[in-house]
C-alpha cells in the first residue's frame, strides 16, 4: 500500500504550517485517488510494497516524485531512464527510510550511484511513459482519446489480459528487456514493455494496429483463446465509455465472417458471430436440413463445382462455407 495517503484534513494543517496551497498538496496525495477506486484497481495502480526512485534525481537534489509509486509509470521523464526498485547491490527492496538515508539498509550500497537503462527518445517505452505522465498530471485530455488515465488503466488491464505471453508487437530498441506482453510482470522494465503495447495498439494509429494484434489474437493456437476471448467481449460491453473500441472489434469480427475465418462450433458461444454467418453462409449440415440434399451428394456437387464452397482452415479444423445468394440460385435451378 502507498505511503502518501495524507487525507484533505491534513493536508489542509500542512497548508498552514507551510504556506502551500491546501488543494494542490491533496492533488500530490494518493488519497485524492484511491477513493474513487475498488480493490482491483488499486492492485493496478500500487506495488504492495518498496519505492522506485531515479538515480540522479536522488544525485543531483534529493529529489523523488510522488508519481514514481504508481505502478503504471516506470520512467523518469526528466533524465529518460528506467526508475529502480532493488538495490543494485543486494536485489531487496528499497524502502523509504533507505533513499532518505541514501544507502540500502542491507548492504549498504549508495543508492545515487546505481546506473539505470537509457529509454531512447521516440522508443515506443518512452512515448508511452512520457504520454501518461502528462495524462495524470492533466496535460493530455486529448492523448488518450479523451479517456482518464483511470479510464486508460481498466482498459489497459483488460487487454493485458488478452494478450499476457503474445510477443511484443513493438520495436522498443531494448529487446533485452524482454519480448513478451505479461499480465504478471518481473521487474519496471518487463512491465514497460507490455504497457507499450497497449499504448501502441490503443493510441498510436488506432485502429490499424489494435485490428492488426487482433488478428494475430484469433490466429493464434491459444489454450485459453476463448476464455480470454469471452471474458474481453464482457468487459467491453458493460463499459460503455469503451464504445470505440467495441466499434472496431465489431467491425473486425464482420471482416473475419466474411473471410469465413471463425470455429465450426460457434453457436456454442457466439451469439453475434452465429447470426451474421447465418446471413451470408450456409453450412453443409444447413444444406442438408434446408434443401434435404444427402451428404453424398453434397460432396459430389463439390466435386463437380457445381457448389462453390469457400474452405477456410479454423484452429486445425477445414470448414466449408457455401455463400447463400450463389448457393440458392444455383439450387433453384438443379433442384427443379
Amino acid at each position: 500500500m502507498p505511503l502518501n495517503l495524507v487525507d484533505d484534513e491534513a493536508c489542509e494543517k500542512i497548508s498552514v504550517l507551510s504556506g502551500n496551497d491546501k488543494n494542490v498538496l491533496y492533488s500530490k496525495s494518493y488519497h485524492s485517488m484511491l477513493k474513487n477506486l475498488n480493490d482491483s484497481q488499486i492492485k493496478m495502480w500500487f506495488h504492495r510494497s518498496g519505492i522506485k526512485y531515479c538515480p540522479k534525481c536522488l544525485a543531483d537534489n534529493k529529489a523523488h516524485q510522488y508519481l514514481w509509486e504508481l505502478k503504471p509509470i516506470s520512467m523518469c521523464a526528466k533524465h529518460n531512464v528506467f526508475l529502480i526498485d532493488t538495490c543494485p547491490g543486494c536485489y531487496n527492496e528499497i524502502q523509504m527510510h533507505a533513499l532518505i538515508r541514501g544507502n540500502c539498509s542491507h548492504c549498504y550500497f549508495h543508492l545515487e550511484f546505481a546506473e539505470p537503462l537509457e529509454i531512447k527518445q521516440h522508443d515506443y517505452i518512452h512515448l508511452a511513459q512520457y504520454q501518461f505522465q502528462q495524462l495524470i498530471n492533466g496535460d493530455n485530455k486529448k492523448g488518450f482519446r479523451g479517456l482518464t488515465s483511470i479510464q486508460v488503466m481498466i482498459l489497459f488491464d483488460s487487454l493485458f489480459r488478452v494478450f499476457d505471453g503474445f510477443e511484443s508487437f513493438v520495436d522498443t530498441k531494448a529487446n533485452f528487456l524482454g519480448s513478451k506482453i505479461k499480465l504478471k510482470s518481473g521487474n519496471q522494465e518487463e512491465y514497460a514493455v507490455s504497457f507499450a503495447n497497449m499504448y501502441w495498439m490503443v493510441v498510436d494509429n488506432f485502429p490499424n494496429h489494435f485490428i492488426h494484434a487482433l488478428n494475430v489474437f484469433y490466429r493464434s493456437d491459444s489454450s485459453r483463446k476463448k476464455y480470454r476471448k469471452r471474458h474481453f467481449l464482457n468487459f467491453i460491453s458493460n463499459h460503455g465509455e469503451f464504445d470505440f473500441i467495441k466499434k472496431e472489434l465489431e467491425s473486425f469480427k464482420e471482416t473475419q465472417i466474411r473471410n469465413g475465418m471463425f470455429p465450426r462450433n460457434i453457436e456454442t458461444f457466439d451469439v453475434f458471430f452465429t447470426t451474421k454467418r447465418k446471413q451470408l453462409y450456409y453450412t453443409k449440415r444447413d444444406l442438408f436440413k434446408n434443401f434435404n440434399i444427402s451428404k453424398d451428394e453434397i460432396e459430389k456437387m463439390c466435386e463437380s463445382n457445381l457448389l462453390r464452397a469457400k474452405k477456410v482452415v479454423v484452429e486445425a479444423h477445414t470448414n466449408y462455407y457455401f455463400g447463400k445468394q450463389e448457393t440458392d440460385r444455383m439450387l433453384k435451378a438443379y433442384l427443379l
